[in-house]
Parts: structure tokens; sequence; C-alpha cells
């Protein structure tokens, strides 16, 4: 009757009551599927929103350079595509033609102006070696080095991009030895050669600058290379540099007429002069044997078989260690 009917819906509303209680409890312990699916699209969102905004800032950064790149003078804007293997080769060579960097210290000297913590404890244990507690700065010898940079302008450089390659070659090689203070003159040729910069002019002014750039392009001429090397032989004759050397920055080289560019080379070698020839891009080997000291094919970027800037910087260490001799 009415009692059975009371009880059967008091304990449907308990069972009701109890399955709720046990939904609320299971939703309890994490969210819900509406929840999850709303966070994840909060998610996406957030992502989406994240990457428009880098994309944005790349565009911005990008648009920054190319402005800043037209506002740059013709040099600035060949010195940014050598600017990271010019602070890596300083980096190598600093040590080598600035020794007072990283001084040393002679032991077991009977004055001087540093004490020897060791010595001095064996002085104050045994009274013993007096003459032996200081230590003295060994005055640091500097490379003393003097070089001509000849730059090939003829019309055989102006293939595979020879001659841009040869070009940022000679503003590394001549922003380097700047600051390590190395005097260095700068010779273009083709038919002639030309003195485009002195030992003492200074990459820092924009006349000197600008003197590179515009005394530096390429020329529709032969490749006289021995009479170069002669001229920048006769630069050096004045020098008292205790290291003397010719860098030529060059493709193959035909050695002109009756092999003088063999002779040349040889002759100067003879008389303690070396010419260094570097050839940067495809086809700079020199084939014919011209030159004693020659690396060709090389590459700006300094990929280990074929880096120029490895073959530079470990021809630069050898010549600062025969100054030292």
């Amino acid at each position: 009757g009415r009692q059975a009917r009371e009880l059967i819906a008091s304990l449907d509303d308990a069972l009701r009551r109890h399955l709720q209680s046990l939904k609320d409890e299971a939703e309890g312990a994490g969210p819900s599927a509406s929840e999850v699916v709303q966070e994840q699209t909060e998610a996406e969102r957030k992502e989406e929103a994240a990457q428009d905004t880098k994309r944005k800032a790349d565009e911005m950064a990008q648009q920054l350079r190319q402005s800043l790149n037209k506002a740059l003078t013709p040099y600035h804007q060949e010195y940014q595509e050598i600017a990271a293997p010019l602070e890596e080769a300083y980096n190598r060579l600093v040590d080598v033609f600035e020794p007072e960097r990283h001084f040393k210290w002679k032991s077991k000297e009977p004055s001087g102006s540093k004490v020897d913590m060791n010595e001095a404890m064996r002085f104050e244990l045994t009274g013993k070696g007096y003459d032996s507690l200081w230590q003295r700065r060994i005055d640091p010898k500097y490379p003393d080095t003097d070089i001509v940079i000849l730059l090939d302008r003829s019309g055989s450089m102006e293939s595979d991009d020879k001659w841009l390659y040869a070009r940022r070659a000679l503003i590394l090689a001549k922003e380097l030895f700047g600051r390590l203070h190395i005097r260095c003159a700068v010779v273009g040729f083709g038919d002639s050669p030309h003195q485009i910069l002195d030992f003492d002019d200074d990459l820092a002014e924009p006349e000197t600058q600008e003197t590179l750039m515009t005394s530096s392009e390429p020329l529709n001429e032969g490749t006289q290379d021995a009479t170069a090397i002669s001229f920048a032989a006769k630069l050096l004759a004045e020098s008292t540099a205790h290291q003397r050397a010719i860098i030529i920055l060059s493709d193959a080289g035909t050695g002109e007429a009756d092999g003088a560019l063999r002779n040349t080379v040889s002759t100067l070698h003879q008389q303690g002069l070396p010419v260094l020839h570097f050839g940067l891009g495809v086809g700079t080997k020199d084939t014919q044997g011209n030159y004693i000291h020659s690396w060709g094919d090389l590459s700006l970027s300094d990929r280990p078989r074929n880096g120029f800037l490895s073959v530079f910087c470990r021809e630069m260490e050898r010549l600062a260690q025969d100054a030292l001799r």
C-alpha cells in the first residue's frame, strides 16, 4: 500500500544520492571530460598565440637587420661577414702575439716582486734557502713582424666568387693584424701592383675603409703575380722587423713567362722571406707548384679539412715562433 510505495521511494532516493556521491567523488579526483577539453583548447590557443608572437618577432628582427645592413657602409657590410671568424682568430692568436696578458714567473731568485710561498714555508721550517724566496717576472718577448698582403684583382678572380672571398679574407687579416699590433701593408695587382694601404694605415678610420673598398674592386687584367711579389719584397726591404712575410690571396697563378713566379718565390725563400699563398674558393690550388707554402680551395667557414681560419692561424703562429727565435 501507501507505506510500501513510500519505502520504495525512500530507497530510490537513497540509491540516487549514493550514486551521485560516488560520481562526485570520482570527479573530485580529476577534471571532468568537459574540463579536460576546455583545458586542451586553452593550451592550444596559448601555443598558437605564442607561435604567432614569435613569428612576428622574427619578422621584425629580420626587417631590422635588413634596415641596419642598408644603413651600413660597403666596408661594414663586408665586415659583418667576417666578424665571427675574426673574433675566433683573435682569441687563438692574442696570447702568441701579446704574451704580457699571461706573463710567467721565474722561481728561486734572490730578489723579486713576489714571494714563493713554498720556498717561504721551507725557509721557516729549516732556516735554509733564503736566496730562493723570491719570484721574478719574466719579461715577455714580442714577435716583431711586418707583413705585406697581396690581393689578386685579375680577371680570373671574378669567376666563382674567388675575388669576393679573397677580399673578405684580406679584411679579416688586416683587422686581425691591427688588433695584434702587427704592421701590415696591402697591395692589389693585376697587370701591375698598386699599393692600397701603408703599414701604419688604420682600418678604424673611415677614410682607410673607403680606400680599401674602392681600390680592391676586380680588374679585367692579367695576373702578373711575380711582379707583385717582387714589389712587396721591396716594401719589406727597409723593414727592421725580426720576421717579415708576404701573404698572397690569389687563385692558382700562371707563373708569368719562363717560370718567373716559381723563381721569384724560391729566391725570396732562400733569403728568409716566406711567401704564403692562400686560395679561397674552388679552383685556387697551386697545381703548377709555383709556391713553396700554398693552401688552396679553402673556405671562409672553418670546416676541418679546408677551413681558411685554421690554416691561417696555424701559419701565423709559426711566423711568431720564427720571430721569437
